[in-house]
């Protein structure tokens, strides 16, 4: 099997284009697999976001935090690849003592 790697455009993850058809992205992250699926649904053309919304923090106007529920993340990018006739898998290994998670997305 071939993959070819480029960088996602807006989120700078590594995105994979499989000889299958198969397009996959992922980060050593956790919380990152939520901006990897963002940056999926731009390069599949679908738009939309999956990941919490960033919330302004305290009165100084320059705090905020994002809440990261990964798996409603990856449940609603499931759904919204499912109504555009996609399939996904996501998954995790270890490179270099470091998790890698990553998701597939195919045309089903």
């Amino acid at each position: 099997m071939s993959v070819a790697e480029r960088l996602s455009p807006r989120y700078g993850y590594p995105v994979w284009d499989c000889a299958c058809g198969a397009i996959g992205s992922g980060s050593g992250g956790f919380p990152d697999p939520d901006e990897v699926a963002d940056g999926l649904l731009t390069l599949l053309g679908l738009g939309g976001v999956v990941s919490e919304s960033i919330v302004p923090t305290g009165d100084t106007g320059t705090m905020a935090m994002q809440h990261y529920d990964i798996p409603k993340s990856l449940d609603q990018l499931a759904e919204v690849l499912r109504g555009h006739g996609f399939v996904m898998k996501a998954s995790t290994w270890n490179e270099s003592g470091h998790d890698v998670h990553c998701i597939w997305v195919l045309r089903g």
